[in-house]
This record gives C-alpha cells, sequence and structure tokens, in this order.
C-alpha cells in the first residue's frame, strides 16, 4: 500500500504493545462474542498504529488481491492534538460501522466522505471517501475511543470491505438518558428492525 509520509510518521505515537498494556475490552473479544449494543464514550482521542494500519491493508488484500495499492494513507493528522475530541459528529445517528478481526484485535470500520480528515490546500483535495478503523475499549481504560488509522480509498475498496460476510454490521443509535443528554450506541444491524434509510457515512 502507499504511504504520503515517511513510515516514521505512520507509526507515530505510542507503540501497539505499549497500547495494548493500556487497553482491554475489545481486545481480547472475538466478533462471535461482540455484544449486541455497544455505547458509545463522548470524546475520542487520536491513536494512530502502525501495526493497526498494516493489518488493515492487509486485511483489504485478502478481501481481493487486486486492491493492493488502493488505500492511500491519511497522514495529516500524525502531528495534530486531538486527545478528549468529541464524538458525536464522527457517529452520525443510523450511520453505518463495521466490526472486523485484525490479528492484533478487533477495530471498528468507519466511512466518511472526501477530506474529512485531510488538510490539504482544495485544489490537492481528493474526490476519493475515506475509511477509519477505531477501537473501542469500554470499562477502566485510559483511551476508551481512539481513531487509529485514516485512508483515502477507492471505490473498490469501500465496497469490499461494506459488503464482507466477515463483518459484524452494526448502526449508530441515540436516545435521551435521564437528565435529557442524548448518548449514542451501537446496535448490530439485524436485531432490531432497520430504518428505510442509512447512510454508510457519517
Amino acid at each position: 500500500m502507499r504511504t504520503s509520509r515517511s513510515s516514521r510518521e505512520a507509526s507515530a505515537g505510542p507503540s501497539i504493545r505499549e497500547v495494548s498494556e493500556r487497553l482491554g475490552g475489545f481486545q481480547t473479544q472475538t466478533l462471535a462474542t461482540l455484544s449486541d449494543i455497544i455505547h458509545l464514550p463522548i470524546t475520542y482521542t487520536w491513536l494512530p498504529s502502525h501495526t493497526l494500519l498494516v493489518e488493515m491493508e492487509q486485511y483489504v488484500v485478502r478481501l481481493d488481491a487486486r486492491l493492493q495499492g488502493e488505500m492511500f494513507r491519511v497522514t495529516s493528522l500524525v502531528d495534530s492534538e486531538h486527545n478528549g475530541m468529541p464524538s458525536h459528529s464522527m457517529f452520525l445517528g443510523q450511520s453505518k460501522v463495521y466490526a472486523i478481526q485484525l490479528p492484533s484485535r478487533i477495530v471498528f470500520v468507519k466511512l466518511f466522505k472526501p477530506n474529512r480528515f485531510d488538510s490539504t490546500s482544495p485544489t490537492q483535495r481528493t474526490t476519493m471517501n475515506t475509511l477509519t478503523i477505531w477501537s473501542l475499549d469500554l470499562g477502566d481504560s485510559q483511551f476508551p475511543l481512539a481513531l487509529r488509522g485514516v485512508w483515502s480509498i477507492t471505490s473498490g475498496v469501500q465496497r469490499k470491505v461494506t459488503e464482507s460476510l466477515l463483518a459484524v454490521k452494526y448502526l449508530v443509535r441515540q436516545k435521551q438518558d435521564v437528565r435529557g443528554a442524548w448518548e449514542k450506541f451501537l446496535e448490530r444491524d439485524d436485531v432490531s428492525p432497520a430504518p428505510d434509510k442509512h447512510s454508510t457515512f457519517g
């Protein structure tokens, strides 16, 4: 897969081993044991992982070897501070999330429209959609929700990932708590009746 910056930049931040020692929950689960309902933390952290970047790219190539070279890492966030950012705008109600099993852990795939995470000038921006992977570790975790990698992708990659039988599909739902505040959660797409229309993006 191609990278737009050096591999040193792509691996910035804590190593996967350092992060793994602090995270739990979905790292040790399998897709078969995932809950039907998964609550979303209200904030997220940008925590890039070179290991998960490589594993995700290998996952896509295993789905279809012709997709080799059709994921392009977005590295503009590498030096950015994204700690404690609100997650509500990243997980819009009725949008889709895909849980997949990588060798290191389960990650959650979220798709966005072009340039959501790209800080380049408008003349350099891409028309390709954006694929992100997230780790979700509830309980006593320093990073309960973390963004681990970002790519610009071709339509072929998007189609293979979203239509894969290896993925567990979720919808983003929201409800009001006892105080009237809105909270968001993931609900398995095959558990309750889905809305007539739900978005791949957002």
